[in-house]
């Protein structure tokens, strides 16, 4: 028994220290013929340690320990891939820095034409000694011319004398009539042996008689004071040798004098219009406003001047163009029009440099486009003041009795002030265009069709559109060689005083 328990004790460490789980087993009994014997006997006489006996064998117990830990074999295998689905990506956008916009110049404000002196620089205003003054003058006139006559009557009838001598006082008061005039110069004209010289100078002493008669007539009704410049074309000039051209002197009862700076002849009575009269004023219309036109300076400019509709491409977009409308395209693109010639012309297609370009159609070549340049002359030289105006934007001023002459690539447009505040606006191409007075007084400018003939004025000696009173005494041009032959312009109202009227 004491055996059995030491080698269990044995066994037992053994297989702890190998690691093998140790547990109770029994043996199995060997065959009977193989027991070993048991003693003196068979039956109960035998060993009697316990209680039953065991008969069949041994038992072989291995206690396990608790203190030693157990290593499971780990087992080998192949891993499987793993099948998910991956997680959304989000992309945060950071936003692009603003850029800051480049500072914009604000356009300019649209330049003011400077002001101009209008109607005239200088007009006189009638005072009470003038009044007298220019009386006096006028009955000293009408004296002479009636001694004139006489003198180259020499030895004619006493009556007739008489007759003459006696027109000093009817025409000293205002009340000569034409009547008794004509009846006189009949009287003289069939007189034997007058020369014509004589008589051509009585006839202009009878008419120096009727216009100063006609003019004391007007001054007895005068203002004094500063009166304002009659408008229309209707009214009562006196046209006077001794004023300086262009000077006015309103009399304040619709009569103007009017200074022809000739310095020296008589007065002349008639109907008109004060600013035509004083070389200032236009006989037609002037040009008209273009208050929609813009000045162009760079670029390219297609126009149609003809009565029909244009159609035509830019860059192969389709445009059409009415009468007097025109397409301003920017500075340093490449323009390219083109459009149908007409008929069996075909089309017609051109890249366009800066400039301007009209439609025009001729019966040979049909529709084409034509490069334009642009050269006016504004005139100032009736005026005794200076113009200043705006050309394309440029300010631009012209001297008294002065003309400027400007060429460009582009239609001119020009901007000035009327010389009452108001600005006007045209658009002028070719020609010759004068500053001059409107009827309501203001400055324009006039196209050549609206301003007189300088050939015919000069040849009758007298203002555009003046109507002189009737007086059957004045022959046609002797008023202009009466202004041809005078001198400088003098102090006194009425010319030079050289004895003769």
């Amino acid at each position: 028994m004491k055996g059995a328990v030491v080698l269990r004790f044995v066994v037992g460490l053994a297989m702890a220290a190998a690691g093998l789980m140790v547990v109770d087993h029994a043996w199995p009994s060997p065959p009977i013929s193989s027991r070993p014997p048991t003693g003196k006997g068979s039956g109960s006489s035998g060993h009697s340690g316990h209680s039953g006996g065991h008969s069949s064998g041994f038992n072989i117990t291995i206690p396990i320990i608790p203190s030693i830990p157990i290593r499971p074999v780990q087992p080998s295998y192949t891993p499987q891939p793993q099948y998910y689905t991956p997680p959304t990506t989000t992309t945060i956008v950071t936003p692009p820095a603003n850029v800051q916009p480049l500072p914009n110049e604000l356009p300019p404000p649209p330049i003011a034409p400077c002001l101009n002196v209008c109607p005239f620089p200088s007009t006189y205003t009638l005072v009470a000694d003038d009044l007298q003054q220019m009386l006096g003058q006028t009955r000293a006139r009408n004296g002479r011319a009636i001694a004139a006559i006489v003198r180259l009557l020499g030895g004619a009838a006493a009556e007739l004398i008489k007759s003459i001598k006696g027109l000093q006082a009817p025409a000293d008061a205002g009340t000569l009539e034409m009547a008794i005039l004509i009846q006189i110069g009949g009287q003289i004209k069939v007189l034997p042996g007058l020369s014509p010289a004589n008589l051509l100078s009585i006839e202009t002493h009878l008419a120096t008689l009727g216009f100063n008669s006609e003019f004391i007539r007007i001054l007895g009704t005068a203002v004094p004071g500063e009166n304002p410049i009659p408008r229309g074309g209707d009214v009562t000039i006196i046209l006077v040798p001794g004023m300086p051209l262009g000077v006015l002197l309103p009399l304040g009862n619709g009569a103007v004098l009017v200074g022809t700076g000739t310095g020296r002849g008589g007065i002349i009575v008639g109907t008109g219009n004060v600013f035509l009269a004083a070389g200032m004023g236009a006989i037609g219309p002037p040009v008209r406003e273009a208050a929609d036109a813009q000045p162009t300076s760079s670029g390219t400019v297609i126009r149609n001047r003809n009565d029909v509709t244009i159609n035509y491409t830019v860059n192969d977009s389709a445009y059409s163009m009415a009468n007097g409308f025109s397409q301003a395209l920017a500075k340093g693109g490449a323009w390219v029009v083109a459009f149908d010639k007409g008929g069996s012309l075909g089309t017609a297609r051109y890249t366009l440099d800066d400039g301007t370009y009209d439609f025009t159609s001729t019966q040979e070549q049909g529709w084409d486009l034509y490069r334009q340049s642009f050269e006016v002359t504004i005139d100032n030289s009736q005026s005794s003041g200076q113009f200043n105006y705006l050309l394309n934007n440029q300010r631009q001023v012209i001297g008294p009795r002065q003309k400027a002459v400007h060429k460009n690539d582009y239609p001119i447009v020009v901007r000035f002030d009327n010389g009452k505040g108001q600005v006007r606006q045209k658009q002028i191409d070719q020609g010759v265009f004068k500053v001059a007075i409107t009827d309501d007084g203001t400055l324009d400018l006039f196209p050549p069709n609206s301003m007189p003939n300088p050939t015919e004025t000069a040849s009758e000696g007298l203002p555009a559109g003046f109507k002189m009173f009737a007086n059957p005494f004045v022959k046609k041009g002797q008023l202009a060689a009466n202004a041809s032959s005078a001198g400088g312009s003098s102090v006194n109202l009425f010319g030079a005083d050289t004895g003769t009227p």
